[in-house]
């Protein structure tokens, strides 16, 4: 069984050109197919130079992620298709452990784990991972920003996906329309041919965004297409669980109205929890910001979960 690794990216940057020279060295890895937005006047040429031995540079022009991945999937040979990230760097037992895994549990369809912060992560990096990783911002999707123990799961995240080539033509691919969000919609396909379990072992390393502007906007993409996929489709996109921020926010806003002292204790319960929460997940130096991150972060999905949810 052998496997493609296939980056979906807009660019090669450092982390990418990292990313490619730890898995040239894997032996587990067949072939490594970048596809990068690359020069429009070269869009298609499967024949660039080798960046390294088992690589291969895909220009795709301005195309959603879907669209390249889905690209990688044809190129490939593999029979395992693993996906990841321009901005990621897999852990040096990355393909071994997948490889392994998928080899001894055949019931598997595909196959994910923890995106932890890069080890040089600057502060507000390091913000956002802290923020992200709080029980009560990511509830049991925390596993994805810190290794949590073993299970079956029904959605993974795309920036650190391996596959089976055989299910992944089941499934049709992803969508190509949509992002972000597409890596939910394929998660749910996959579902109806092969389990999809999340390992700690298998981890990378993944750039957070590095201002708090980044962070807000990031979490009101999430927000807005969980809103909108909650109302459109069914499946893993309609879980109770994304609707609390919303609750949260309406709460928030209408709570004084309706019973003054409820609210107040109410409020002061809920600073008591992020205040509790934030000082269990990250560090001293971090703190100040992760408290006010948290709370930015619940109003933010609270109010873009109901902007995609009210979509026309």
């Amino acid at each position: 069984m052998t496997l493609s690794v296939i980056i979906a990216t807009r660019e090669i940057t450092d982390d990418t050109r990292f990313c490619i020279r730890e898995l040239e060295q894997a032996p587990e890895v067949q072939e490594i197919i970048v596809l990068p937005d690359g020069p429009e006047n070269k869009i298609g040429t499967a024949d660039v130079p080798k960046l390294h031995n088992k690589t291969l540079i895909w220009n795709t022009g301005k195309v959603s992620p879907g669209f390249k991945r889905n690209l990688g999937a044809r190129i490939a040979s593999g029979g395992l298709f693993g996906f990841l990230d321009g901005d990621v760097v897999p852990a040096p037992w990355w393909a071994s452990v997948a490889k392994q895994t998928m080899k001894f549990y055949p019931e598997i369809a595909a196959l994910g784990g923890p995106s932890i912060a890069f080890y040089d992560a600057g502060y507000w990096e390091r913000f956002s991972n802290g923020v992200y990783s709080c029980r009560i911002v990511s509830g049991k999707h925390r596993r994805r920003y810190v290794p949590s123990k073993s299970e079956y799961v029904d959605d993974l995240p795309s920036c650190n996906l391996v596959v089976r080539a055989a299910h992944f033509d089941q499934a049709k691919g992803f969508p190509i329309d949509v992002w972000p969000g597409e890596d939910s919609l394929f998660c749910d396909r996959l579902l109806g041919v092969g389990k999809i379990l999340y390992s700690s072992d298998v981890q990378v390393w993944h750039r957070r965004r590095n201002t708090p502007w980044g962070h807000i906007s990031q979490a009101w993409r999430y927000a807005w297409h969980r809103g909108w996929f909650f109302r459109k489709y069914a499946g893993n996109s309609r879980k109770i669980e994304y609707c609390v921020p919303l609750l949260f926010v309406i709460g928030l806003a209408c709570g004084w109205a309706v019973q003054p002292e409820i609210w107040v204790a109410a409020v002061a319960v809920y600073v008591m929890v992020v205040l509790v929460s934030a000082a269990r997940c990250i560090d001293v130096a971090l703190y100040p910001s992760v408290v006010a991150g948290i709370v930015a972060t619940h109003i933010t999905y609270g109010v873009g979960f109901l902007r995609g949810f009210l979509k026309r």
